[in-house]
């Protein structure tokens, strides 16, 4: 049931976002945003999992990220990741959709080192490493000439050594929310 509210959320915020850019766009002279700093309250909820990214403009098309989390888990599990990608923007993908800077849609490679500690007895913690490498497509909406929704999936891989990290194929939705200017 969770997971089918927080689906839900994530159609309106892009809805209403979708809405208000084009708006917008029909109404006053688009501004070119060349930084972004958003948090992801979907994977908060879903996952434990504090994130903050920051996005700077190196090109006319393209732009690169940086992630740092924060994993709060169950039975004493606590993390820390830090991560990078770098995104290509499609602008002018429409004459409705004509975009500039950090904003519309991207895609781009992602890669994200994790370290993980764990309880495993009451005197003993364990502490594993692991590396997450993928892609990841986003659109970026700014609206009110600041606030950054940024609907995103990301579909990777975790590389690991052995432990309670997870391996394997991930699928992870979300939507970043913060400041753009």
């Amino acid at each position: 049931m969770k997971k089918v509210i927080n689906t839900l959320l994530i159609v309106a915020i892009i809805a209403i976002s979708a809405g208000v850019e084009l708006y917008s766009q029909g109404t006053t002279r688009a501004k070119k945003y060349h930084k972004a700093i958003t948090t992801d309250p979907i994977d908060l909820l879903n996952s434990d999992r504090f994130n903050v990214k920051y996005e700077q403009n190196v090109g006319k098309d393209n732009s690169f990220t940086a992630d740092l989390i924060y994993n709060y888990a169950y039975n004493d599990v606590v993390g820390i990741a830090i991560g990078g990608g770098y995104r290509w923007y499609f602008h002018n993908l429409s004459p409705e959709l004509i975009t500039s800077g950090i904003k519309g849609l991207a895609v781009g490679p992602f890669a994200q080192l994790n370290y993980l500690r764990y309880e495993v007895t009451k005197d003993n913690f364990n502490d594993d490493f692991g590396l997450d490498v993928g892609v990841e497509a986003t659109y970026k909406f700014v609206v009110f000439d600041w606030l950054a929704i940024e609907p995103a999936l990301r579909l990777g891989w975790g590389l690991s050594r052995a432990g309670y990290y997870t391996t394997g194929f991930l699928l992870r939705p979300g939507v970043s929310i913060g400041y753009a200017w």
